[in-house]
């Protein structure tokens, strides 16, 4: 009986797609960008290639992989071509803090421990 308690309990997270039209029902002026914040925020989530990998860089490649995992990545869904261009700025700057050096990385991860 006290082992139930710490066994691991089924958790299903809402996909931002079912998060974005329920917030944006609730506020209709919410932004792609704090839908994105919000729903990150909301699960912890964090989507990252090493653990002392920069703030910045783990929060844009987790707005791409949450986008790439909803409606907004599939053309025929989503035509706005805003969107569009957010989700590839996104790939862009993910794919240049991947080509950078480790020494440049980590300037930025102590950069951001003293702010």
């Amino acid at each position: 009986m006290f082992f139930k308690y710490f066994q691991k309990r089924s958790f299903k997270l809402e996909t931002f797609d079912e998060f974005i039209f329920n917030e944006t029902l609730r506020n209709p002026a919410l932004s792609l960008e704090d839908a994105l914040d919000a729903y990150i925020d909301k699960y912890s989530l964090r989507q990252s290639r090493s653990v002392n990998e920069p703030f910045l860089v783990t929060d844009k490649r987790t707005k791409l992989k949450v986008l790439e995992d909803s409606i907004f990545s599939n053309p025929e869904n989503c035509d706005a071509p805003e969107i569009v261009a957010y989700i590839d700025m996104l790939r862009a700057m993910v794919n240049s803090f991947e080509k950078l050096r480790p020494e440049v990385l980590e300037k930025i991860h102590s950069s951001e421990k003293n702010l």
